[in-house]
C-alpha cells in the first residue's frame, strides 16, 4: 500500500494535506491510514 511507503499519502495516494484542506477531521484521516 502507498501509505506504508509514504506516510504523507493515504490509501488512494492523495496527500493528507489536501484532505485536511477539504475539512476532514484528523481522526478520520488517521482512520483511513
Amino acid at each position: 500500500m502507498l501509505s506504508r511507503r509514504n506516510p504523507q499519502l493515504n490509501k488512494n495516494g492523495e496527500l493528507i494535506h489536501l484532505l485536511s484542506i477539504e475539512g476532514l477531521p484528523r481522526e478520520v484521516i488517521h482512520h483511513v491510514l
